[in-house]
């Protein structure tokens, strides 16, 4: 296992047990900090290579050139779908984040659906939820 690997293990674990939610808050933008100043050059390049690949194969993006031999040959297709999906699930959705938005304000004290939903809370919260 690569260094990076285990570092995101460790980070992953920390923010799934650790009670304190600005603690997880800090270790959560730190490492996202840290992150993206190592990937960022290898993610413009991978993205100016998709960009040209799709433009070489007559595609206005690379999500075209993705979807071009399936079902959803296209992305005006692919947003049809998932706001087809999204009105039937909307009921359900805003049920369970009402009831999500609860519990966190009971468990950490969150005011508002946003900071229950902060990537720093949902694996702790999913974990206290789950016990």
């Amino acid at each position: 296992a690569s260094h990076g690997s285990i570092q995101s293990r460790y980070v992953s674990g920390f923010l799934t047990e650790c009670s304190d939610k600005q603690l997880r808050q800090n270790v959560f933008l730190k490492r996202l900090k840290m992150l993206s100043q190592h990937t960022e050059p290898q993610l413009i390049q991978l993205l100016d290579s998709r960009a040209q690949s799709a433009l070489t194969l007559g595609k206005r993006n690379f999500s075209e050139v993705v979807l071009w031999n399936t079902a959803l040959r296209d992305c005006d297709m692919v947003m049809e779908f998932l706001i087809e999906i999204c009105t039937h699930l909307e009921p359900s959705i805003r049920v369970e984040m009402s009831e999500l938005q609860k519990f966190a304000g009971r468990s950490i004290g969150a005011m508002d659906l946003k900071e229950a939903l902060a990537p720093w809370n949902f694996s702790f919260l999913s974990q206290q939820l789950q016990s």
